[in-house]
């Protein structure tokens, strides 16, 4: 950054501050273990029969990663 304080032109150099891990990082990183966690449970005690619960298991892992996309747009949008 060039500034001019009258006695000629300055060269202010800051060096950038470390890179801390934010909240939105952090929350990236808990959802993405719940996603891998709640898709292997449901991979296991998946019945193959018209059952409710199946259904439902498969909502509750959509809406997880819907969740995730969600927190990966908002922490990309935050890096830029």
């Amino acid at each position: 950054m060039y500034a001019n304080q009258g006695t000629g032109p300055q060269i202010i150099n800051t060096a950038p501050g470390k890179l801390r891990s934010s909240m939105d990082t952090k929350a990236l990183l808990v959802i993405l273990v719940a996603d891998i966690v709640y898709f292997f449970f449901g991979m296991l005690t998946y019945t193959g029969e018209n059952t409710a619960s199946d259904t439902w298991r498969a909502v509750i892992f959509l809406a997880l990663l819907l969740a995730t996309a969600g927190i990966v747009r908002r922490w990309l949008r935050r890096r830029v």
